[in-house]
């Protein structure tokens, strides 16, 4: 960091800025700083090299970009991103024990691994994209307030106790079912864009929109009374799997749509 070489020890705090000679830092060994803060507003930044982030939190203030590109896996103790934009494309695993924060900018998952969140996460606003090889485990809800979070990433995944959507949007555009959770709760919007077919098991909650719009077929085969909003369907077939499988107050179905009801109420 800065203008001249420094020495960095576990437990540090660690500032990124303009001011650094070169825009990469290679990771060696198990590094566990006590925060990292970024604030490049001009230069574009990347981690990379063999050694991993073991712990410690990574704050963005920056208006520019880092990207984490190093062969292993990483654990963050936390993570906010409050500008910029963050890509983690490790060749591995990211774990976030804590969960992270999005508030502004834009958060990428490209890396070729599973991604472990077990205290989920919380989004105000921005952008968050799953694109990773693997799946993404969450044990407890992650809550969206604003902004948008998309997973286009290579397996299903798995959302344990549900999420929360207060404000923005949610995409599903991967090609696998996913686990919606127990207590899904959809306040503001839940779009499907899949490629292939899928059902979803999960009940639904909530008085926000769910979107269907892929050409594939959605089938809803949960009882989703506890569900009052509206559900459209744009593209595609629209199948009810369940008794109350479409108990929303309101079912739109668009041109180019269709609706299965399957003899159920």
């Amino acid at each position: 960091k800065g203008a001249a070489a420094d020495v960095f020890y576990s437990g540090d705090y660690a500032t990124f800025d303009d001011t650094a000679k070169t825009n990469f830092a290679a990771l060696v060994g198990n590094l566990s700083p006590m925060a990292v803060v970024l604030s490049n507003n001009v230069m574009d930044l990347t981690f990379g090299g063999a050694g991993a982030i073991v712990s410690g939190s990574l704050t963005n203030w920056g208006s520019r970009s880092l990207r984490v590109a190093n062969t292993a896996a990483n654990t963050f103790g936390g993570l906010e991103v409050e500008n910029g934009s963050v890509t983690l494309a490790n060749a591995g695993a990211n774990s976030f024990p804590a969960g992270f924060t999005v508030n502004a900018g834009t958060l990428t998952f490209a890396n070729t691994d599973a991604n472990s969140l077990p205290a989920g996460f919380t989004m105000n606003n921005g952008a968050l994209i799953f694109a990773n090889t693997g799946a993404n485990t969450f044990d407890t809800p992650f809550t969206l307030n604003g902004g948008t979070v998309t997973f286009t990433n290579g397996a299903a995944n798995s959302f344990g106790q549900g999420f929360n959507l207060n404000g923005g949007t949610l995409t599903l555009a991967n090609s696998y079912a996913n686990n919606l959770g127990t207590s899904p709760n959809v306040n503001s919007t839940l779009r499907f864009l899949q490629p292939v077919d899928v059902a979803v098991s999960s009940a639904i909650f909530g008085a926000g929109t769910i979107l269907k719009q892929a050409a594939n077929t959605l089938t809803l085969s949960a009882n989703n009374s506890g569900f009052s909003g509206t559900v459209q369907a744009e593209n595609g077939v629209l199948r009810n799997g369940a008794t109350g499988g479409l108990s929303a107050g309101q079912v739109v179905v668009k041109d180019g749509a269709s609706l299965e009801v399957n003899g159920q109420n």
